[in-house]
């Protein structure tokens, strides 16, 4: 036998011996070490996750018992909600802030002349949304009639009429920016054959675009799907009752509210 056909013969002899000796090994399912693998990733996302719940809870309560040591009141903290509400409510991930300076620059030399300051700007119109006010919507909170005549900051006048079949289904308070007490609240009541809701809003006088209407003056207006609103005023507060009933009924339940 040559070299070469012994060599020939080798090569073919030692291939076929290595298939056969790797088509008899075993291979291990993979499956179960990745469902392992996958539960030690989810656990590390959790841990992960809270630790960082925990870093701003930490951060958040530092600064207000900072605040509350220094100035003895929780009132300086609430300056700083503007910043955490756009934080909160902002889109897109992203915040611009624009910083400059209050000193006014000097004019001389200008061939044009310069815009008015902010402040002497035209007031923009009120916006009245005959709701609860719509800025910084997160600090609404559900209470029950009890805990909204402890929390608001005016005497919550709770009607003592309402028509059969309607029930009180939640109270609503609302606290706008800076003040420790609610400074809307609203009454729903409904009844079970009816989708439209009964709403008493009581807020402050401010917020309304009527808040020049006399002191027990009435006003019913309505609105073509039939639902008929009866606002009035009274000292600091405006009151808003909306329903679709007859001006008669929303009369009453204004009566029985006891504006003194």
């Amino acid at each position: 036998m040559n070299r070469s056909k012994f060599e020939a013969d080798f090569e073919r002899l030692f291939e076929d011996a290595v298939s056969k000796s790797e088509d008899n090994v075993p291979i291990p399912d993979a499956d179960p070490s990745w469902q392992r693998m996958l539960v030690k990733l989810e656990r590390e996302r959790r841990r992960v996750k809270w630790l960082r719940a925990a870093r701003w809870c930490g951060l958040t309560a530092a600064s207000l018992m900072l605040g509350t040591f220094l100035f003895h009141t929780l009132q300086p903290t609430e300056a700083f909600r503007p910043m955490f509400d756009m934080v909160y409510k902002v889109k897109g991930g992203s915040v611009s802030l624009n910083v400059r300076s209050t000193d006014r620059g000097s004019t001389e030399g200008a061939k044009t002349a310069p815009p008015p300051p902010d402040d002497e700007l035209a007031p923009q119109p009120l916006k009245d949304n005959r709701d609860l006010p719509e800025e910084n919507t997160f600090r609404r909170v559900q209470v029950t009639i009890d805990e909204a005549a402890e929390k608001t900051q005016f005497v919550l006048p709770v009607p003592q009429y309402i028509p059969e079949g309607y029930r009180l289904s939640d109270v609503t308070i609302h606290y706008s920016m800076g003040e420790s007490k609610a400074s809307a609240a609203k009454l729903q009541y409904r009844k079970e054959t009816d989708s439209t809701p009964l709403s008493i809003l009581v807020r402050k006088r401010s917020f309304s675009a009527k808040a020049e209407l006399t002191d027990g003056q009435r006003e019913v207006t309505a609105t073509t799907s039939g639902i008929r609103e009866l606002e009035m005023n009274k000292d600091d507060i405006n009151i808003v009752v909306k329903a679709e009933l007859d001006e008669k009924v929303l009369n009453l339940i204004a009566d029985s509210m006891k504006l003194k």
